[in-house]
């Protein structure tokens, strides 16, 4: 039943053009007498609008799922509650990462890896290893979709350890729907990986077929050293060079 003397009927019958309060955006006075709460009620609205922006062919609700992420941020900082200052990050790397696969560029999805990389900063192995397993996998599969798109055969193979890493931890800590999810991206990533590692073979083929030393020796008798070797790389230096590009 309607209400008998509301505002919004009231309005309704004047023919007035004013939103009604209920769709009205949030008061930027509310943090000041409660932040925690209304960052909190921002990452429910955030959430709802995400799985609602799944469900729809369109990109306008995972882009104010992002925004009311981003929202909460302003409040839940790093230094005053870290753990859910990175849960809102892995979500708002979640938003990102569904928009970038939605959109034929690559911002949204370069966002979404360093959206995930800031909750990694928390949510480290020791620290929580589910939570570090589920950020992990999904910038992996954030960097896949990268990875293709640039044709990037080092982002690729990062992209696979990354899930491979994110299989087993959440496998083995009984959280069977990731698990099943990361099983499920291994394969494309796999794939991915292969066919990029292949359009790069034949540089590759030129180095690796050269000796690890040349036969001249220096002049103290030593062996000369051999060309720079691609596959001698650290997995720091992979890492830091796939995340950078």
């Amino acid at each position: 039943m309607r209400s008998k003397g509301s505002a919004s009927g009231r309005a309704g019958r004047r023919g007035s053009t004013r939103p009604s309060p209920l769709f009205a955006k949030p008061c930027r006075k509310i943090p000041a007498r409660a932040p925690l709460d209304w960052a909190a009620t921002q990452i429910n609205l955030g959430d709802a609008l995400a799985k609602l922006g799944e469900r729809e062919s369109g990109t306008e609700r995972l882009e104010e799922a992002v925004a009311a992420f981003r929202e909460a941020l302003q409040e839940l900082t790093r230094a005053r509650v870290p753990l859910q200052w990175a849960g809102t990050q892995n979500n708002l790397g979640n938003a990102l990462a569904t928009l970038g696969m939605r959109e034929s560029g690559t911002a949204r999805l370069q966002e979404a890896v360093a959206a995930y990389r800031e909750a990694l900063q928390e949510y480290t192995r020791a620290r929580v290893p589910l939570q570090w397993a589920i950020s992990t996998g999904s910038q992996g599969v954030a960097l896949m979709l990268l990875a293709e798109r640039r044709g990037d055969a080092q982002m690729a193979k990062l992209a696979v350890q990354q899930i491979e890493a994110a299989l087993t931890i959440t496998r083995d800590g009984g959280d069977a729907p990731s698990a099943g999810f990361y099983e499920a991206q291994l394969p494309k990533a796999r794939a991915l990986a292969q066919k990029t590692r292949q359009a790069l073979s034949p540089p590759h083929r030129f180095y690796n077929s050269e000796p690890r030393c040349s036969r001249d020796p220096n002049r103290d008798g030593s062996a000369a050293p051999g060309p720079w070797r691609p596959d001698r790389i650290s997995y720091f230096q992979k890492v830091q060079f796939a995340l950078r590009r």
